[in-house]
């Protein structure tokens, strides 16, 4: 089972939402002339010869990493990396009580057996 750290997620959250604000208002993609590029989509939801038309939209930019990085470089030539300042969460399985061997075998005992009825 993978697991990722409480501040790797949040930084990931942080650049999806970096990378939504900057896309979200994206222009329809025009060819030469000037008419908007569209396209034809076969929904598996829809039968037969159904369909749906979508716009084409321009392609996604990632101006926004160029800036992060000259920030990050920025603080790091400032001072020495820190720890983050928001501590990690204790996992949620934290509280819970870990069941014996025996409550786990009876447990498997009673579905098993009634499931065989």
């Amino acid at each position: 089972m993978m697991s990722f750290s409480y501040h790797g997620q949040a930084c990931r959250q942080i650049i999806e939402a970096l990378h939504f604000n900057e896309n979200v208002k994206r222009e329809v993609a025009t060819t030469k002339d000037g008419t908007e590029k569209h396209v034809v989509v076969f929904p598996k939801y829809k039968s037969g010869d159904d369909f749906t038309v979508k716009p084409t939209m321009v392609n996604q930019t990632f101006d926004y990493v160029d800036k992060l990085m000259n920030i990050v470089f920025q603080i790091c030539e400032v001072s020495q990396p820190t720890v983050m300042a928001t501590p990690a969460q204790p996992p949620l399985t934290n509280g819970k009580r870990r069941p014996t061997e025996e409550e786990l075998q009876s447990v498997v005992a009673k579905r098993f057996k009634r499931l065989c009825l």
